[in-house]
């Protein structure tokens, strides 16, 4: 159950600087099947992500499934130009996922053709852009495994 004065305490102290580094352990970037910016950060802690959504004025906090033995666990996610305004905010200050965040706000700006026929030259941009977040998505996978097995 959240606590409203616990995510006004924690939203009061909060700054870019502690959301980005949140956000390079706990977060994620996708895009859409309509190469829309997805940024994601999942937590066990229902407050903070309520106090992050609370600082940048958006995000929609939602439960997920409980596993059995595990704790309950909540994500908080933006969508497109919401997304990419937290992006805008957090990028300077990002260590581990300045890329992958670069590269969607590089996506981000291919958006510009709401109701239009969006240009070839465009399509082909969005689907580059596309396969370097999963370049860069499965290349921290790939790490891991060989870490894994060399220890």
């Amino acid at each position: 159950m959240a606590n409203q004065e616990r995510i006004n305490e924690i939203a009061a102290r909060l700054t870019p600087q502690y959301i980005a580094g949140f956000f390079d352990g706990e977060g994620s970037i996708s895009f859409c099947k309509n190469y829309t910016i997805q940024v994601l950060v999942a937590q066990t802690d229902e407050d903070i992500l309520l106090a992050i959504a609370q600082y940048f004025g958006t995000g929609t906090v939602r439960s997920v499934k409980q596993r059995r033995g595990h704790k309950q666990g909540y994500t908080l996610t933006w969508c497109g130009q919401k997304a990419k305004a937290v992006l805008e905010q957090i990028l300077p200050y990002l260590v581990l996922k300045q890329d992958r965040a670069s590269i969607a706000m590089r996506m981000a700006e291919t958006m510009i053709y709401h109701r239009k026929r969006v240009p070839e030259e465009v399509k082909a941009e969005r689907e580059r852009l596309g396969n370097e977040i999963r370049e860069q998505n499965d290349s921290v996978w790939n790490r891991r495994k060989e870490t894994l097995i060399t220890n």
